[in-house]
């Protein structure tokens, strides 16, 4: 497994996201790295990255949001479906996905087709829980707790 978060030392000088082509070089650098070392004995089955990592895929899923927040109605609760869902459906279908993929072929590996994304529960800071769903935008990343990641599955 390959770890791509900031709650495992990643850290970005200057900013809080890369654009989808940096996270593409990163991934090459990292593959190239763990397979030219024969970390792990080959044995690489997922890729663990922040949610917010990518700034082309947190910006899909802000706009996504924000409009889903928008005609939510009640108030929040912990592990919400719906937003669940929403993200996942979104990972699913993104550029991010895509290229991952691609560039795991060169390694002889492929994509998980049944479930190539895998997540947690959605988890929102405790100070949000009971507000109103229209309070979260992406200036408060949402409400979401510290250190959400999503795993592509491999082959």
């Amino acid at each position: 497994m390959l770890q791509v978060r900031s709650d495992y030392n990643l850290s970005i000088e200057n900013r809080e996201r890369i654009k989808l082509k940096e996270y593409e070089e990163l991934l090459k650098l990292l593959m190239e790295f763990i397979f030219k070392n024969n970390i792990g004995d080959g044995s690489l089955y997922s890729v663990q990255v922040d949610i917010e990592l990518v700034e082309e895929t947190w910006s899909v899923i802000g706009h996504s949001l924000n409009l889903l927040f928008s005609e939510k109605s009640g108030v929040i609760s912990h592990k919400d479906k719906d937003v669940f869902r929403s993200i996942i459906d979104i990972l699913n279908n993104s550029q991010q996905l895509s290229k991952t993929c691609e560039i795991v072929i060169d390694y002889g590996l492929s994509c998980n087709e049944s479930v190539p994304v895998g997540m947690n529960p959605i988890a929102f800071k405790a100070d949000y829980i009971g507000r109103n769903w229209k309070e979260l935008t992406i200036k408060n990343n949402f409400g979401f707790a510290d250190g959400l990641w999503f795993s592509i599955g491999f082959n």
